[in-house]
């Protein structure tokens, strides 16, 4: 029987193990907003599992808890943010903020930011951007575990994209990576002993295999073959080798004992300088309202648009609760009990 905790029960053991190794309150927050939402709605992938990884990664002094982001190059509407090791959810924040401020003034900003750690839940850095009238593309390089079109070496990272377009009610949210599936995905499926789809990944000797076990030891594989790859291609091109000031060595340049190593490119944009917010709003709406009301194909019960099935869960548990993983849960009080944090006592806060 799994876990079920509440969301708010959830959010206070995230931010109460991270204030345990001394990071900032305020860093803690939005740390814990990003991890909370992901399991709201479903990414169970990048939730509370992650935990482990971020207290480890402060633990062995690869994140920087007191590291702070920095605007290291600018001009009115570009800007380059140097997270100076710091966890990813507030420097990724921090620097939207700031070229949201600029896009209001400008029309538009592009920001770079490296140097941060793992950001997870992409939508919700994008979706805060829509409570300043503004849309935001955002994309993250991440450690490499995906094999190009045609080979068999992880080369890129599953390399996520996300947009959220406003509407009167929840946004069109558009978050995918440019993977097949994460890996995320493959562990949970070996965790429960099942098959996954044969074009999810490739074994080491880079054949096709629905063994997750086999697919975590060999790589991931691009969404869709070639165009996912493109895709992957694109995001590696900004938010890694335009984002980043060191060089582009092969292989190693994924830095895996370094995970600090990430980052993240956006463009953003002021939708009042293009035209009146709601005056869109109104045209999106309509707009989705004639995709669902189009003819439904066989084997289907609805066209739902991105990010419905998303939104529909989050009401679901925030009334019911998230439900955790033995394992996950497992996971996560052995990491926080070695930091002084016992899980067991927010089961029942």
């Amino acid at each position: 029987m799994p876990v079920r905790l509440r969301p708010e029960q959830e959010r206070r053991l995230i931010v109460d193990a991270l204030l345990a190794l001394r990071v900032r309150p305020a860093d803690a927050d939005c740390t814990a907003d990003v991890l909370v939402e992901a399991d709201l709605r479903g990414y169970g992938s990048h939730g509370l599992a992650r935990l482990p990884l971020v207290t480890d990664r402060i633990r062995d002094g690869s994140v920087d808890p007191a590291g702070q982001p920095e605007i290291e190059q600018q001009r009115p509407a570009a800007l380059r943010v140097n997270g100076h090791r710091s966890l990813g959810p507030p420097a990724v924040f921090a620097a939207l903020a700031e070229a949201t401020r600029r896009a209001r003034e400008a029309g538009t900003c592009s920001v770079a930011a490296y140097n941060h750690s793992y950001i997870a839940y992409l939508g919700r850095y994008v979706e805060r951007c829509l409570e300043d009238d503004c849309i935001a593309l955002l994309m993250s390089n991440a450690l490499t575990t995906v094999h190009p079109y045609g080979g068999r070496q992880r080369l890129l990272g599953t390399n996520p994209i996300a947009v959220a377009i406003p509407t009167p009610g929840d946004p069109l949210l558009i978050d995918l990576a440019t993977s097949a599936a994460s890996a995320g995905k493959l562990q949970a499926a070996a965790r429960a002993g099942t098959l996954v789809p044969a074009d999810w990944a490739i074994d080491e000797q880079g054949r096709p295999t629905t063994d997750p076990a086999a697919g975590l030891r060999g790589a991931l594989s691009p969404l869709g073959g070639a165009k996912g790859y493109g895709l992957g291609l694109l995001v590696d091109a900004f938010a890694r080798l335009l984002a980043r000031s060191e060089s582009f060595d092969g292989p190693d340049f994924n830095l895996r004992e370094q995970p600090y190593w990430w980052s993240s490119f956006a463009v953003v944009i002021h939708i009042g300088s293009l035209l009146d917010p709601d005056v869109f709003r109104a045209r999106v709406a309509e707009y989705v309202a004639l995709l669902k009301a189009s003819p439904v194909a066989p084997g289907f019960a609805e066209i739902l648009v991105p990010g419905e099935r998303a939104y529909r869960v989050r009401r679901e548990r925030a009334q019911t609760g998230i439900p955790i993983e033995d394992q996950i849960w497992a996971n996560v009080c052995t990491c926080c009990r070695a930091i002084g944090v016992e899980p067991d006592e927010y089961l029942s806060s």
